[in-house]
């Protein structure tokens, strides 16, 4: 007799899912202030301007 076992509905598996939706959000959302402050940067914006608007330290901008 086959066993079958539906693993979408896993308690492991949704709380993989649900981590993994998570991490996802953070780098897109990491991904999306780099991107702006590196279009902020290409159109003269100052350092400090930059660092008001994306929360970024001054390092992190000055490598863009």
């Amino acid at each position: 007799m086959a066993l079958t076992y539906d693993i979408e509905k896993d308690a492991f598996y949704q709380k993989g899912v649900k981590k993994g939706r998570k991490v996802g959000i953070e780098e897109g959302e990491k991904k999306g202030i780099l991107q702006a402050a590196l279009n902020m940067k290409k159109a003269g914006f100052s350092t400090e301007d930059i660092m008001k608007a994306t929360n970024l330290n001054k390092e992190q901008v000055e490598q863009l």
